[in-house]
């Protein structure tokens, strides 16, 4: 165990690697379910997302200190904490020094094209992939969407859908989910919240349609922005 960490600390050595060191830590502990309630120490009593991030945190925080600079402040990825079961069998990626590189992988995609690339390969090497697989894939596509969205976090808390704003601005998400059914959301300071408590799946489904709405307005204005902006 102990060269397994080794060797999952020199391979994310780069900066920004703490999220990639977490996914790695995890499998070697046993990673089990990956954004459920059953991991142990810290990553149960804050989350796995913001475990990670912490993490990374940490990590430049302490870089930058050797290296006597500012620690680099990246635009924060966003956090979810859904009740999810999400990882990669390992029926299914039986060899586990392949099962890290993934998890390393899918942790640093931050585009559609990339996941999709990275769910093409899978499929090649391994066959379909199963649901918990599956769900890995589809919760690094929330992840990038979210944060391509400008939100800060996605939870469910008492049974409901809640989502806090980094960047995007209040009046952006009540236009692009003014067609939601009525009585649906409920705007509030920093965020919005779904009005009554649903399953997990219901939840998870509610989540993925609304951060993919505000994602794609977040990336026309981003364009829109950049194609009206003066040449240097």
């Amino acid at each position: 165990m102990a060269r397994k960490r080794l060797k999952a600390i020199f391979d994310a050595a780069h900066l920004g690697a703490g999220f990639q060191l977490a996914l790695a830590d995890l499998e070697i502990r046993g990673a089990g379910d990956l954004l459920g309630g059953e991991q142990s120490g810290h990553i149960a009593a804050v989350g796995f997302d913001l475990y990670a991030q912490l993490l990374a945190e940490s990590v430049e925080v302490k870089r930058a200190e050797r290296e006597g600079r500012a620690p680099i402040r990246k635009r924060g990825t966003a956090i979810l904490d859904l009740p999810v079961t999400a990882h990669l069998p390992s029926s299914y990626v039986e060899d586990e020094g392949q099962r890290l590189d993934l998890y390393r992988r899918l942790g640093a995609a931050q585009s559609a094209a990339s996941i999709r690339a990275i769910a093409d390969e899978m499929r090649d090497r391994f066959g379909e992939a199963p649901e918990p697989a599956q769900r890995l894939l589809e919760v690094a596509q929330l992840r990038a969407d979210a944060s391509d969205a400008g939100l800060a976090s996605i939870l469910r808390d008492e049974g409901r859908l809640v989502i806090r704003f980094a960047d995007l601005p209040r009046g952006v998400a009540e236009r692009v989910l003014a067609d939601r059914p009525r009585g649906e959301l409920t705007f509030q300071q920093g965020g919005l919240r779904s009005s009554t408590p649903a399953s997990p799946e219901r939840i998870w489904r509610i989540a993925v349609e609304i951060v993919g709405l505000l994602a794609a307005e977040g990336r026309r204005l981003e364009a829109a922005a950049a194609s009206t902006a003066p040449l240097a």
